[in-house]
C-alpha cells in the first residue's frame, strides 16, 4: 500500500512539473499550473497543453523601433515609416532584426527569424551560425527547439557548402542531439566532401545514426572510399552499416 502512495505522489509531481513547464513557455503562472498538474494529473497537463500562447508586451515592444524622424513606434522589419514616410535601407532593417537575435529571447527570436525569411538576405548567415551554436534545448517543448528549426531552415535556404566547416565544428562540440541531427541533415544537402568524416563518426551514435545514414547516401559514390575504409577497419556493427550504405549507393547509381 505504501508503494502505491509513493507512485501516486511521484506521478502527481511529474504532472505538476510538466504542466508548469508548458504553461511557463506559453506565458502563464507557473504556480497555478503546477497545482493543476499536481491535483488533476494528466488532465491538468492536457489543459496546459491546450493553452494559447500569450504575446507579452515585452515581446511586442522588443520588435518595434522608434522612427528617427517622427519618433513614432514602428515594426523593426518596416522599410518605410507609416507615419512620416521615412525609408530604411535593407541593411538597416537586417541589422535591427539581427540585434533581436542577440537578446536570446525565444519568442522574439521566432519573430525575427520569420521576418528575415521574407527579406531573404544571405548576409545573415554568419549570425545564424552563431545563433545555432549557442542554442540549448532542455526538452521537446522548449521554445528554443522551434528557434533551432527556423534558424536551420533559413540557413538551408541562404547558406552554401562554404559554411560546412562551421557546421561540422558545431556538431563536434554540441551535446544537443536535436541540434546535431538538424545539422547532419543540412550537411547532407550541401554534399561537401570535407564533412564526410564527421558524418561517418556520427554513425557510431545510435541517436544520430538514422540521419547520418540518409546524409551520407546523398553524397553518392564520392562517399564510397570512406565507407570502404569503415567496412574494412570498423567494428562489427560499423562494418554492417557501411556495407548497407554502400549497397544503397551502388543500387542507385545503376538505375
Amino acid at each position: 500500500m505504501e508503494t502505491v502512495w509513493i507512485i501516486l505522489v511521484l506521478q502527481a509531481f511529474i504532472c505538476g512539473f510538466l504542466a508548469m513547464n508548458v504553461a511557463e513557455h506559453k506565458g502563464y503562472s507557473t504556480g497555478a499550473w503546477f497545482g493543476s498538474g499536481f491535483f488533476l494529473g494528466i488532465f491538468g497537463l492536457i489543459a496546459a497543453a491546450g493553452l494559447p500562447t500569450k504575446q507579452t508586451t515585452t515581446s511586442l515592444n522588443r520588435l518595434s523601433k522608434k522612427c528617427p524622424e517622427c519618433a513614432e513606434s514602428i515594426y523593426k522589419e518596416a522599410f518605410v515609416c507609416k507615419f512620416c514616410g521615412k525609408q530604411f535601407s535593407k541593411g538597416q532593417v537586417v541589422a535591427d532584426l539581427l540585434e533581436v537575435l542577440q537578446g536570446k529571447s525565444g519568442a522574439n527570436d521566432l519573430q525575427a527569424l520569420d521576418a528575415l525569411h521574407f527579406i531573404n538576405d544571405a548576409s545573415v548567415v554568419p549570425c545564424l551560425i552563431k545563433l545555432i551554436g549557442t542554442i540549448t534545448i532542455e526538452s521537446q517543448m522548449d521554445i528554443n527547439d522551434r528557434v533551432l528549426n527556423k534558424a536551420v531552415k533559413l540557413l538551408e535556404e541562404l547558406g552554401s557548402p562554404a559554411i560546412s566547416p562551421d557546421l561540422v565544428s558545431i556538431v563536434k562540440k554540441t551535446q544537443v542531439v536535436a541540434k546535431s541531427n538538424k545539422l547532419i541533415e543540412l550537411l547532407g544537402s550541401y554534399h561537401d566532401i570535407s564533412s564526410l568524416p564527421v558524418l561517418i563518426d556520427s554513425l557510431q551514435k545510435q541517436e544520430l545514426r538514422s540521419n547520418a545514414i540518409n546524409a551520407i547516401e546523398k553524397y553518392g559514390e564520392s562517399a564510397l572510399p570512406d565507407l570502404e575504409k569503415m567496412a574494412k577497419d570498423g567494428k562489427r556493427t560499423e562494418r554492417r552499416i557501411a556495407d548497407e550504405i554502400m549497397t544503397r549507393i551502388k543500387s542507385k547509381s545503376t538505375k
